[in-house]
């Protein structure tokens, strides 16, 4: 089933916020600040896809360092990571799915999710 309607990120944002209440491990601090980054980037309702891009956009400015919205530096804990780091952000994006929304459209993130990365790790195929 896909979602076409769009869900609000009111509910998402406040839970974004405060990450660390489902998350109490500290080896998910990194995550928690994500959200806190995420929140000033999501729009008011998105659909499981603009959801992942929306983490994906705010990802890439952080490995550059750059706010894409302002042109401006980042600045904070969250800049300055060896780029794993950002992509074990990219690994979790169902994970914070999970956390903050609906069954429905957590499982849409997670589907779509799991479809990129499966298109990201099969090897490319050169013409004979």
């Amino acid at each position: 089933m896909t979602t076409t309607t769009a869900l609000s990120m009111d509910l998402a944002k406040e839970r974004l916020t405060h990450l660390e209440s489902y998350f109490p491990d500290s080896d998910y601090e990194l995550l928690c600040l994500f959200g806190r980054f995420l929140v000033l980037r999501l729009n008011p309702k998105l659909v499981p896809i603009g959801f992942v891009n929306a983490c994906a956009f705010a990802i890439s400015d952080l490995k550059r360092g750059v706010d894409s919205y302002t042109g401006k530096p980042i600045e904070g804990r969250l800049f300055g990571f060896p780029q794993q780091m950002y992509h074990l952000l990219h690994l979790h994006i169902a994970v914070i799915a999970e956390a903050i929304f609906p069954r429905d459209f957590a499982e849409e993130v997670t589907t779509i999710c799991k479809e990129i990365f499966a298109r990201m790790s099969t090897p490319e195929r050169t013409s004979p």
